[in-house]
C-alpha cells in the first residue's frame, strides 16, 4: 500500500508525540507547521511524552516550518492537532489551502466541508445542506464528500472512537436525506432524529452508542460519559426504564440490547414524543409512556423555552420560570409500577435535566424491592452526587454505587 503524504499543524512536543500516537502507520509525514518561526528546524526521533505516557516519535529529520511555506512541500491533506481549530482552519484557507484536504483531529473528524460543531446544540439539517449548497454542494455531493472523509480517515487514524462517531454521522447524514431508517450496529432510529438537530444527535449519540464501540473506555473522550460502566449493563431478557426518552436513541439501543424485555420510555415533551414513537414504530418492545416521573402524580408545567435550540433541555424543575411551558402529567415510579402491575424492574436510566432527585424519591419501594441497576445524570447539580448517592441507599441501603464523570452507576451484588 502506498503512504499517505500529510502535513501537520502544530510542532510542539505533545502535537508531535500525539501525531505518532494517532496516525497509522501508512501515513508518511512531509512536515509539521507551526506559526512559531522560533520551532523552524527539524524533528529528531527519540521518546517524547503525551499525558505522562512514554510515546516513541518514528520521525526523523522532518522538517518544521511556517504554514506560508506550505508550496514547498507535497502532501495530499494537513492535520490539525491544535487548539483553536476554527481559527488555523481559516487561516490555512486564507493561505490558498482547500477546505476539504484540511482535516482537524478533535472529538470528532470534519474538514471544511463536513463540519458539525462539536460541544453546541441548535441548527436543523436542511440549515447544514443550506450552507453547502451555499459552497456548491447539492445534497448527493455532501453525503458524498462525508463517506471520502470516513474513507480517507480509516486509512489515515488509529482511533476506533473518532471513526466510529464519524462513521455515525455519515450513516445518519444518508439516511436523513434519502429519508430512510437510521440504523447502526443493529440500533434503529426514526431519521428524525438526526435531521431535527445534528449536533444534538451526534453529542449524544457519541457518548451513548460508545459500548458498542470495540475500544478501550480509557481512550474515548466523553461528552456526559455513557449509561453502561461498573457492570451496569442491559441484558437480554430486562424491564428497561428510559427516563427522558427524548427522541428514542437509548430506548433503541436497550431495546436492541434487550429483545426478550420491555423498555418503557417516559418522554413528557409532545413534539420530542412524536419522533420517539418512529423510533418506537421500529421496535416491539418500546412502549412510549406521555408522563414525566417525579415523587408524586398530577398536573405540572414543564419548561420548553429552549426547545428549538435542544431538544433534551426540558424541565419540570423551572417550569414557573415565565418562560414557554407546556402543562403535563407527572406520575411516580412506584404508583406506575403499580398502576401497571409491573413484575419486575431491571434497568433505570435517566437524563431529566435536574428532577433527578424527584424520580428516586418518588421510587422508593421499586428499588427497595427491585434493586434495578441505575444509570442516572449527576451534572444538573453541584449537589447530585452526593444527594442521589443519599437518596439510593436510603431507599436500599445494600446499592453499591460508582461515581464517573457526570453519571453515577448503581447496582446490588447478586447473593
Amino acid at each position: 500500500m502506498s503512504k499517505i503524504n500529510v502535513a501537520i499543524f502544530g510542532a510542539s512536543n505533545r502535537c508531535i508525540a500525539l501525531a505518532a500516537r494517532v496516525l497509522k502507520n501508512n501515513v508518511n509525514v512531509k512536515v509539521f507547521f507551526d506559526n512559531d518561526e522560533k520551532k523552524i528546524g527539524r524533528v529528531k526521533e527519540g521518546w517524547r511524552y503525551i499525558e505522562e505516557n512514554k510515546v516513541w516519535v518514528p520521525y526523523n529529520n522532518v522538517a518544521i516550518d511556517v504554514p506560508m511555506n506550505y508550496a514547498k512541500y507535497e502532501f495530499e491533506y494537513i492535520i490539525v492537532l491544535v487548539g483553536r481549530k476554527d481559527e488555523i482552519r481559516e487561516q490555512l484557507i486564507k493561505i490558498g489551502i482547500r477546505e476539504d484536504k484540511i482535516i482537524v483531529y478533535g472529538r470528532t473528524l470534519s474538514n471544511g466541508i463536513i463540519e458539525i460543531p462539536e460541544m453546541s446544540v441548535g441548527g436543523s439539517l436542511k440549515s447544514l445542506l443550506d450552507k453547502a449548497a451555499e459552497k456548491g454542494f447539492s445534497k448527493s455531493r455532501y453525503v458524498e464528500e462525508a463517506k471520502n472523509l470516513l474513507e480517507v480517515s480509516r486509512k489515515m487514524f488509529n482511533s476506533k472512537y473518532r471513526l466510529a462517531v464519524l462513521e455515525i454521522l455519515v450513516t445518519a447524514l444518508k439516511a436523513s436525506v434519502e429519508n430512510e431508517i437510521i440504523e447502526y450496529k443493529g440500533v434503529r432510529l426514526n431519521n428524525l432524529t438526526f435531521s431535527i438537530n445534528p449536533t444534538l444527535f451526534l453529542y449524544e449519540s457519541s457518548d451513548i452508542l460508545v459500548d458498542i464501540i470495540d475500544e478501550e473506555m480509557n481512550d474515548i473522550e466523553f461528552v456526559e460519559g455513557p449509561y453502561s460502566s461498573f457492570g451496569v449493563e442491559v441484558n437480554e431478557d430486562d424491564v428497561v426504564f428510559d427516563f427522558g426518552a427524548n427522541f428514542g436513541l437509548f430506548s433503541g439501543i436497550a431495546a436492541t440490547k434487550a429483545p426478550k424485555g420491555k423498555i418503557y420510555a417516559f418522554e413528557p415533551v409532545s413534539k420530542a414524543r412524536e419522533i420517539l414513537r418512529g423510533t418506537a414504530e421500529l421496535y416491539d418492545n418500546i412502549i412510549v409512556i406521555p408522563y414525566a416521573i417525579s415523587d408524586m402524580c398530577g398536573k405540572t408545567q414543564i419548561d420548553i423555552s429552549g426547545y428549538e435550540d435542544n431538544q433534551g433541555g426540558a424541565s419540570i424543575m423551572n417550569g414557573m420560570c415565565g418562560g414557554v411551558t407546556e402543562e403535563i402529567e407527572t406520575i411516580s415510579l412506584d404508583q406506575f409500577v403499580k398502576e401497571w402491575q409491573i413484575e419486575k424492574v431491571d434497568f433505570i436510566k435517566a437524563d431529566i435535566e435536574g428532577a433527578e432527585r424527584l424520580l428516586l424519591m418518588g421510587a422508593k419501594e421499586t428499588l427497595k424491592k427491585f434493586a434495578p441497576k441505575i444509570a442516572i445524570c449527576t451534572y444538573h447539580n453541584d449537589e447530585d452526587p452526593v444527594l442521589l448517592e443519599a437518596l439510593i441507599k436510603e431507599a436500599n441501603p445494600n446499592y453499591i454505587v460508582e461515581k464517573a464523570y457526570m453519571k453515577l452507576y448503581a447496582y446490588v451484588k447478586e447473593r
